[in-house]
């Protein structure tokens, strides 16, 4: 199953020159284990371009030669994996943002998954979305593996996050292509799986409409009773998996809070979960739920989008027309 779900990765290299290539490492590692190819892929763009009054021969040169510079230190990265017996190609792209290069990618090789690395970033950087993982979620209809540790993984301890309630206006079929990329990971690394769904129970869903003074306090029983119920949907639902109880987790609060803790709780390696993308003011000031959950998660993350999801990235950029709107003779 492993092999058949990863058989192409993209690896976004960042800064081709850089030491440590934690992406990279995460997806070497993958590739051995599941006999997927690697593209190594990193885009490059001046500003000084635009506009500029240079002859197009000279501009194209220039551009060139960045080009081939940056493919020469791929290909230094590339040469290590390849001699191990991996399946490695590189590529570089004139393409700006860096994110857009990266989904204009994807929209070309198709890729089981995108390996990028992730940093932590302040309120501010989320609130505006300038940062490329953020842009990425947003964006990025492939699998999106966010690297935030060093080690190896080893025998991978999974988390699966998912919501098979629908309470969230999911589509019923990404909670399965969650599992699926959860239970080819741990699968390829000899590993383990777990389930986790997060819920608010009644009392607490009240607490945020104390405002309203028709609401009143919630019986117990009433908390109870729709735990009871959770329960056994979540149950019906990973039947399938057969997976013993102490790898079903359920818990009341709200996932971006209680999925980081329950991960470092578990020792997890990656946490799997699902991300639809919302457009407007009210997502700009709530944002998704992998959003705010990737600051506070210390083990990798692994964003699953719907398939119906359609990214509205151009497939050409405007940065390489602009690049070409240029003075010639």
């Amino acid at each position: 199953m492993a092999q058949r779900f990863f058989k192409t990765i993209l690896v976004g290299i960042e800064a081709p020159g850089g030491k440590h290539q934690l992406a990279l490492r995460r997806a070497g590692q993958l590739a051995r284990h599941t006999g997927a190819r690697l593209v190594l892929f990193h885009s490059v763009f001046s500003p000084y371009t635009e506009g500029s009054s240079l002859y197009r021969t000279t501009l194209e040169k220039g551009i060139k030669a960045t080009l081939a510079d940056r493919r020469a230190m791929l290909e230094k990265l590339a040469a290590p994996l390849r001699r191990s017996g991996l399946k490695v190609t590189v590529k570089t792209v004139w393409d700006d943002p860096a994110y857009e290069a990266i989904v204009r990618e994807v929209l070309r090789s198709r890729p089981d998954l995108v390996v990028a690395e992730s940093r932590r970033h302040s309120f501010g950087a989320r609130l505006f979305f300038t940062n490329t993982d953020w842009q990425l979620i947003r964006l990025c209809p492939a699998p999106l593996l966010f690297v935030r540790k060093a080690r190896a993984w080893g025998k991978a301890r999974v988390l699966a996050a998912i919501d098979p309630l629908h309470t969230h206006a999911r589509p019923a079929r990404l909670d399965r292509r969650i599992l699926e990329a959860a239970r080819a990971l741990a699968a390829a690394h000899s590993g383990r799986l777990d389930v986790a769904h997060i819920w608010l129970p009644p009392s607490m869903m009240a607490s945020m409409s104390l405002a309203d003074p028709m609401v009143g306090p919630i019986d117990p029983a009433v908390d109870e009773e729709q735990e009871r119920y959770v329960q056994r949907t979540l149950q019906r639902y990973v039947a399938p998996l057969d997976l013993p109880p102490r790898q079903l987790h359920l818990q009341a609060g709200y996932p971006e809070s209680v999925l980081p803790v329950l991960a470092r709780r578990l020792r997890a390696d990656v946490l799997v979960m699902g991300a639809t993308s919302r457009r407007g003011l009210r997502r700009l000031l709530i944002g998704n739920t992998a959003e705010r959950t990737i600051d506070a998660t210390t083990c990798d993350l692994l964003v699953v989008k719907p398939r119906s999801f359609k990214t509205p990235v151009p497939r050409t950029g405007m940065a390489v027309r602009r690049s070409m709107r240029t003075s010639t003779y």
